[in-house]
């Protein structure tokens, strides 16, 4: 998941429609010629584990989300959605807080990429 622009940390979103029109919209006005954002991509058909580790915070401050949809393929969409929404009060008020993508670690955990 990789040329997806978005700001963690700002809000919370109750609805996941209004959720992905919001993205699409930023994705648009941000980089309309070089975007991947497409919600419907199914990007795994099993959990993932994303993990980060924020250096400007205390030194064991990490975060670890679990991404999954019982019975279907995980979507990009979905995916952006939980980690948006599990991740508003960490990167709050962080300088470093634009999603950048997501690494492939070690089997099916992934390392969130942020920048400022």
């Amino acid at each position: 998941m990789s040329n997806v622009y978005w700001a963690l940390g700002q809000k919370k979103y109750t609805t996941y429609d209004g959720f992905v029109a919001e993205v699409t919209d930023y994705n648009q006005e941000i980089s309309p010629d070089s975007t991947e954002w497409n919600p419907n991509k199914q990007i795994s058909n099993t959990p993932i584990t994303v993990v980060y580790e924020a250096g400007w915070k205390d030194e064991d401050d990490t975060i670890e989300v679990v991404l999954r949809k019982r019975g279907r393929a995980l979507t990009m969409g979905e995916a952006l959605f939980t980690l948006n929404n599990e991740t508003v009060e960490f990167f709050k008020d962080a300088d470093h807080h634009f999603f950048e993508g997501l690494a492939a670690s070690e089997g099916t955990k992934y390392k969130l990429l942020v920048g400022s």
